[in-house]
């Protein structure tokens, strides 16, 4: 049974540690210790003669696509995401589309919003390419759902990780990546010409 003595100490520490951690985050958010595109600067922006036009690119159909919403990919990267499904349904493994084209400007609105929630700048540049080094606007990259850490756990990426490449698909941030760019099983870009 706890005392009152007790009690008191409990919400005392609990006051304690919400603004140490609060006090924590503010230190780990500002100020911002480095440039955001540092990091993404070895890969070389994507130039605007490889961003995709609204004429290039065609919906993925919905039953591919995570929650039925639309989502849209280049032409010969959704000829080649047909066939890849398609031979991984007959080893029945299903593969869904979180996200596929998206402007630079959509991306930068991505940015926006996850910094003015509170998501300090150091972290969200390590799996948020700056709008003009994400490869979205092309129409050539793909996040597969669930587009998060967990996807490395499931059928569907160890059977991208065997099959992708034979599709003309790879990983894009694999885990060997060393320059601060975090890993991200669940994003792929579509390489072939």
């Amino acid at each position: 049974m706890l005392t009152h003595r007790r009690l008191q100490l409990i919400s005392i520490l609990s006051v304690f540690l919400s603004f140490a951690t609060a006090e924590a985050r503010l230190q780990l958010c500002s100020p911002q210790t480095q440039d955001p595109e540092e990091n993404w600067r070895p890969l070389g922006e994507v130039p605007s003669s490889k961003l995709a036009t609204q004429g290039d690119l065609r919906a993925i159909p919905r039953e591919l696509v995570e929650e039925r919403r639309l989502v849209a990919l280049e032409m010969k990267t959704l000829d080649a995401l047909f066939r890849m499904a398609n031979e991984a349904r007959k080893s029945g493994i299903e593969l869904k589309v979180a996200s596929g084209y998206r402007s630079r400007e959509a991306q930068q609105k991505l940015i926006d919003e996850k910094l003015a929630s509170g998501v300090c700048p150091e972290t969200l540049y390590q799996t948020v390419a700056p709008a003009k080094y994400s490869t979205h606007p092309t129409g050539r990259a793909i996040d597969f759902s669930p587009a998060n850490a967990s996807f490395a756990q499931t059928p569907a990426y160890r059977w991208l990780k065997e099959n992708a490449v034979g599709f003309g698909f790879k990983e894009t941030y694999p885990s060997a990546r060393l320059n601060g760019i975090a890993w991200e099983p669940w994003h792929y870009d579509f390489t072939s010409p």
